[in-house]
């Protein structure tokens, strides 16, 4: 149980990562406020599954 809660929050970090990655990549530099919000409210998503598994 505990293997498969580490996997999901690897997969889910990985998949939020990129998602900020290509994000960074494609927004322009006046955008960059829009990209910290999108990563504030990814990370804020990985605690809340953090906290309901727990």
């Amino acid at each position: 149980m505990y293997v498969i809660d580490l996997w999901l929050l690897e997969v889910l970090g990985g998949f939020w990562t990129h998602i900020g990655l290509k994000l960074d990549l494609s927004v322009k530099q006046s955008d960059r406020l829009y990209t910290e919000k999108i990563r504030t409210a990814s990370t804020l998503t990985i605690y809340a599954i953090i906290y309901a598994i727990y």
